[in-house]
C-alpha cells in the first residue's frame, strides 16, 4: 500500500502552531519594533532634532541629517552625513563659517527603546544629542583653526569629514 499523504487540515494546523509558537512570535515582534523604531528615527525624530538644534543655537545654525539608524540591540544609534551650516539670516553676511559635514557619529543611548513610548525620554535624548553634536562641531572647528595654514585659499563651502566612527554616550 502506498504511503498516505497528511490531510490538509493537519498541515494547516501544524503551520499555524509553528507561526504562533514563542520561538517565532517573539523575534517577529522584536523585528517589528526595531523596524518601527528606525522608521520613527528617520521620520519624526530627525525633524524634531533639527528644530531642537536650531533652538539650542538660537537659530544661528541649521542641522541636516541624511539618515539615522539604530543597531539591533537598540542601545546605540548612528547619524549619517550630518551637515552643520549657518542659518539663512547668518549665511548672507559674508564672513560666515564654512559648513561642517560629519560623516558618521555613533551615539550610545540606553533609553532608545523608550523613545517611541515616552515624550520625556525623546526630549532628553534630543537635548543630549544637540549638546554632543555641538561639542563635536567645536572639536572640528578647533581642528580646522589649528590646520588653517594648510587649507586652500578658496574655501567656499568647505566640508570636514570625520571618517572614523565617533562614540559618544548619552545619559
Amino acid at each position: 500500500m502506498p504511503p498516505r499523504l497528511p490531510q490538509k487540515q493537519f498541515v494547516r494546523n501544524w503551520i499555524k502552531a509553528l507561526l504562533l509558537s514563542p520561538g517565532v512570535l517573539f523575534p517577529a515582534a522584536y523585528m517589528l519594533y526595531y523596524l518601527s523604531t528606525n522608521i520613527y528615527l528617520n521620520a519624526g525624530f530627525k525633524a524634531n532634532l533639527a528644530s531642537s538644534f536650531s533652538q539650542a543655537t538660537d537659530n544661528r545654525q541649521q542641522l541636516s541629517i541624511k539618515s539615522i539608524k539604530s543597531d539591533i540591540g537598540l542601545d546605540t544609534f548612528t547619524l549619517n552625513q550630518i551637515v552643520l551650516s549657518e542659518s539663512g539670516s547668518n549665511a548672507g553676511t559674508g564672513n560666515s563659517a564654512p559648513a561642517i559635514t560629519i560623516k558618521t557619529l555613533t551615539l550610545d543611548s540606553p533609553s532608545l527603546e523608550k523613545m517611541l513610548i515616552s515624550n520625556a525620554a525623546m526630549r532628553s535624548s534630543q537635548e543630549a544629542l544637540c549638546r554632543n553634536i555641538l561639542n563635536e562641531e567645536e572639536r572640528l572647528r578647533l581642528s580646522v583653526n589649528h590646520h588653517a595654514g594648510s587649507l586652500p585659499a578658496n574655501r567656499g563651502e568647505l566640508a570636514y569629514r570625520v571618517e572614523n566612527k565617533r562614540h559618544v554616550g548619552i545619559p
